[in-house]
């Protein structure tokens, strides 16, 4: 455990806090399926070689199917780089932190990428607003317990715990299908510096005392009694630029807020966040009758919130990256913002994505 939540478990003994991420298996033409067809449609991303000169990084060399193939790929490779640059940024965040995957069938494949510092669940069926809808339930409402529901992974182990948290390589995926072999650089934990949010322990015995929390709440969780407090934020992977920073001011909102949002520039929201005290009810009030995938998404939820009569956060709104005019303003966005460097592997991996033949 970091300096960090000790800090926060000594304050706040009666609170806890709970990030989840949702994510798709990186498939391609099952995700990302909008970012690819609009790599097709004469676009090109243009963005800074690694030397600094400009450089316009065509999306689609051949037509037809060929260009469809190659453009799906790529957008399901810059898929699976941004659930990987989240896990790692946001590993120190919060008591708990959840990845909410599917398919259930690839939980071995995102485990990889986990490095014993996020809990794999499965998201279950339905539509979006369902399957959001489920796990707020699951780690809100009295007695329950996420990691010991029926959508918990089997005999979940940690993969390779104090191991590069790398993705997997070419091979295999979990429906037998053929991975790509982009090039990938996604560090450990304990290659990123952590000192803005941590000690300055060394990296292997800060992930040993990670490794032990996790250990303890799991085993403690049966004991969480319906007067502990808490805060619940969910993600998705569509905006890969999110810092513990980001998730510690939703979490802060939480405190006089019974939910937050992090609008999103489309229309959506990129983030949101209940605090305790909700019924299975009133969160499904939240997630129901919403037009998923649709510029009316943040309008609808917020009617939805105001008819339960709760106070409303809203983050700083942020664009979510679907469409290659997104991708191409995230790559700018790298390039004048990182003054701190903090994502720098993640725009060198871009970068190779986009260019790999």
């Amino acid at each position: 455990m970091t300096q960090e939540e000790n800090r926060f478990q000594r304050s706040n003994p009666s609170r806890k806090r709970i990030l989840g991420l949702m994510a798709k298996y990186w498939d391609a033409g099952r995700v990302k399926t909008r970012l690819a067809q609009s790599m097709i449609d004469g676009e090109s991303i243009r963005s800074l070689d690694q030397s600094g000169e400009p450089n316009s990084i065509p999306a689609a060399v051949h037509d037809g199917e060929e260009a469809l193939q190659r453009a799906q790929k790529i957008a399901a490779e810059l898929h699976r780089r941004f659930v990987g640059e989240l896990v790692t940024q946001l590993g120190p965040c919060g008591e708990l932190r959840h990845l909410v995957v599917s398919p259930a069938t690839a939980v071995a494949e995102f485990s990889e990428i986990c490095n014993g510092v996020w809990h794999v669940l499965d998201q279950g069926d339905g539509d979006l607003g369902n399957r959001m809808q489920r796990w707020f339930v699951d780690c809100l409402t009295e007695n329950s317990d996420p990691l010991k529901s029926k959508r918990e992974v089997s005999d979940f182990e940690p993969v390779n715990r104090c191991e590069s948290a790398a993705f997997p390589p070419s091979g295999r995926g979990p429906q037998g299908e053929e991975r790509g072999g982009f090039p990938s650089t996604v560090r450990s934990f304990s290659d990123h510096n952590f000192d803005s949010i941590t000690s300055s322990d060394s990296s292997e015995h800060r992930m040993g005392e990670s490794a032990q929390a996790e250990s303890s709440l799991i085993g403690d969780a049966d004991c969480v009694s319906e007067e502990v407090e808490k805060h619940v934020v969910l993600i998705g992977a569509d905006c890969p630029l999110l810092l513990p920073r980001d998730i510690d001011e939703a979490w802060d909102q939480l405190h006089d807020h019974d939910i937050v949002l992090g609008p999103a520039e489309d229309g959506g929201y990129y983030l949101i966040g209940l605090s305790s005290g909700k019924s299975a009810a009133e969160i499904q009030t939240v997630f129901q009758g919403i037009a998923w995938s649709t510029g009316d998404v943040l309008d609808q939820t917020l009617v939805a919130v105001e008819s339960l009569g709760w106070r409303v956060a809203l983050l700083e709104q942020r664009s979510d990256v679907d469409t290659n005019d997104d991708l191409e303003g995230l790559l700018s966005k790298l390039e004048v913002q990182d003054r701190d460097g903090m994502h720098a592997a993640f725009r060198t991996d871009l970068l190779q994505i986009l260019a790999a033949e």
